[in-house]
């Protein structure tokens, strides 16, 4: 395996493990949290606990990989020709995640 390819899959599994816990406090607490829609569509929810684990992967991201390029569902595209791209959706199902938040 390529040592960057590698390099990155070690960190991405350390990532995961400590944005987890971030994920699921937010879930455990899902009833409080506020959401949003994006740009006005009322079927396009978002809310601070996408946000917030995104920025801490992107954060994560930056440190470690200062070169690679980061693509995400919630905020603005980058720079696409570097030779690295992480694509990330921070909580795939974010309707599904608040909806019961929503009644």
């Amino acid at each position: 395996m390529d040592i960057e390819i590698k390099r990155r899959y070690e960190f991405c599994r350390q990532l995961i493990q400590n944005v987890v816990k971030t994920a699921l406090s937010f879930y455990l607490n899902q009833y409080s949290l506020e959401t949003q829609y994006k740009q006005g569509e009322k079927l396009d929810l978002v809310s601070i606990a996408n946000r917030t684990v995104e920025n801490e992967i992107k954060t994560a991201l930056k440190e470690y990989f200062p070169n690679d390029n980061f693509l995400d569902e919630e905020s603005s595209v980058t720079d696409l020709d570097r030779g690295f791209c992480w694509f990330v959706d921070p909580i795939d199902g974010t309707n599904s995640f608040l909806l019961k938040n929503l009644s």
